[in-house]
């Protein structure tokens, strides 16, 4: 795989500040960290879009947009289902799935969605909590036999179902690593034991129910418990209890190898847009589902609450209810699911982040909105939230995700500038008074207050100014720090636009 981010970030820094003295990354570089530098444009056209009145219809801005956005963040190719009301109004497929084989992405093109695969899992567990094969709030190792959690200052019989589901079970992320075509696919216990070559063990170090802490391994664990309670493999399993009821019949949990996948899937892709081996998984239950887009559909629907029946085709409406709401203390994790509160209906879903993947599925149960973004390139992050963020703010007047690409600019400039002070860039002074200005608009952008957010990097760029005018700056740090706040104060004034008019 091609150079780290930290790696591209630390030699976009060094260009834009050191100046011409140090050497110039090759072109395919300069061609990734270009594109992060013009996430400000992908901003003014979403905040041009939403001030037009009456405002375009989403599904009219994505014809023309989504192909942009591939362009702005190289990514070579994307999916999107969008819902209004259950019913199909947007659903397209742009670029290509394998550049060498010349096929373009289809409706039965297979991508890998990470960890959306969790919010799957969590329908296979509820069904056997239905059952009354499981409990949620028995300890998960009455379950799992075949591993356990190693001894530690904490108490093991706290790590229950419903606390593994939902990330709250003080439990460490273990691994979620994948293994390339020609590696020997370790078994599930020895990835859980941290056994080489993961080296991430599976360990209790927090009081379940305490706090929050993300886990893939808690998922693995989740596998391990469907199998034993079951007495069939995991992915047995849920095509039979999960995908098939869903009529989800184009996914599966699998190994990308495998020549019914293989001769369908997407080709992933790094952020330097080179292909990449898919990666093989023992721990399917937290990243192993591949998928195509209307497979995605069919979940979403199973997710609304408006239905003719008090039962999805796998659990109970109650059950669904129950997998959307917050499992204490956390606010923001249910079930197998990543929950946004904080306007007048809630949204669910999750995010899929991986090798050479990315994808986005979100859903309004209450309105029976919904929206599925799937690409196959490292870069697809910044696609999915960018087209998330407006789908959100047209569909419930609150958008997700454009407090985390303004966050992400915020923290790229907070680095940006404790690198050129490090490497003796700029004046430590000048150091010394922009990074605060940075650390109060992250402050506020945490407060949502984004207009006050905006205040703060406006003021930034008036001090910035004042430095290069004193020469206390060279252009080419005034040229980078412009860049970076460009980007974020883009994303804060499309906050601003849609905070103002939030129902």
């Amino acid at each position: 795989m091609g150079p780290s981010l930290a790696v591209l970030l630390t030699t976009f820094a060094l260009s834009k500040l050191v100046g011409p003295a140090v050497a110039q990354p090759p072109d395919p570089w300069n061609r990734t960290t270009e594109a992060w530098g013009r996430e400000s444009a992908a901003a003014d056209d979403l905040k041009a879009a939403w001030q037009t009145e009456p405002r375009p219809a989403i599904e009219q801005v994505l014809d023309s947009w989504v192909p942009s956005l591939l362009e702005e963040f190289p990514t070579p190719g994307a999916a999107v289902l969008v819902l209004r009301d259950g019913r199909v109004i947007y659903r397209e497929f742009f670029g290509d799935a394998d550049r060498a084989r010349r096929l373009t992405i289809t409706e039965g093109t297979l991508f890998n969605v990470s960890s959306i695969s969790k919010t799957l899992t969590a329908f296979g567990v509820m069904r056997l909590v239905e059952e009354g094969e499981i409990g949620l709030d028995e300890p998960i190792q009455r379950y799992v036999r075949r591993w356990e959690l190693p001894p530690s200052d904490f108490d093991a019989s706290a790590v229950t179902v419903r606390r593994v589901l939902s990330h709250t079970a003080g439990l460490t992320p273990g691994s979620g690593a994948g293994y390339g075509p020609g590696d020997d696919l370790p078994t599930l216990e020895d990835v859980l034991s941290g056994t080489a070559p993961d080296r991430q063990p599976l360990l209790i170090t927090a009081d379940p129910g305490t706090g929050v802490r993300y886990s893939n391994g808690a998922y693995g664990l989740l596998q391990l418990l469907i199998e034993e309670v079951t007495g069939r493999p995991f992915a047995v399993y849920m095509d039979s209890a999960v995908l098939r009821p869903l009529a989800m019949t184009s996914s599966a949990f699998g190994d990308p190898t495998a020549p019914e996948i293989a001769a369908r899937i997407a080709t992933p892709h790094d952020w330097l847009l080179d292909p990449v081996h898919p990666p093989r998984l023992a721990n399917l239950a937290a990243g192993g589902l591949f998928t195509t887009l209307d497979d995605m559909g069919r979940l979403a629907a199973a997710e609304f609450y408006a239905s003719n029946s008090n039962r999805t085709a796998v659990v109970s409406l109650d059950a669904v209810r129950l997998m959307h709401a917050p499992v204490a203390p956390s606010k923001r994790f249910g079930l197998g699911h990543v929950i946004h509160d904080g306007g007048p209906v809630r949204v669910v879903g999750h995010t899929g982040l991986g090798s050479g993947w990315n994808a986005s599925f979100q859903v309004v149960p209450a309105t029976r909105d919904a929206i599925v973004v799937l690409t196959n390139g490292d870069n697809g992050y910044y696609v999915h939230h960018t087209i998330v963020f407006a789908w959100s703010a047209w569909t419930v007047g609150r958008p997700l995700g454009g407090s985390v690409a303004a966050q992400k600019r915020l923290n790229r400039l907070a680095g940006v500038l404790e690198f050129a002070a490090e490497a003796a860039a700029i004046a430590v002074s000048v150091t010394q008074e922009l990074a605060p200005l940075v650390e109060r608009a992250s402050s506020e952008l945490e407060a949502d207050q984004p207009g006050a957010a905006r205040r703060s990097l406006e003021e930034l760029l008036e001090l910035a100014d004042r430095f290069a005018s004193e020469g206390r700056l060279s252009q080419d740090a005034l040229a980078g720090i412009r860049q970076h706040v460009g980007g974020g104060i883009g994303w804060l004034q499309v906050l601003e636009a849609t905070q103002s008019v939030r129902p």
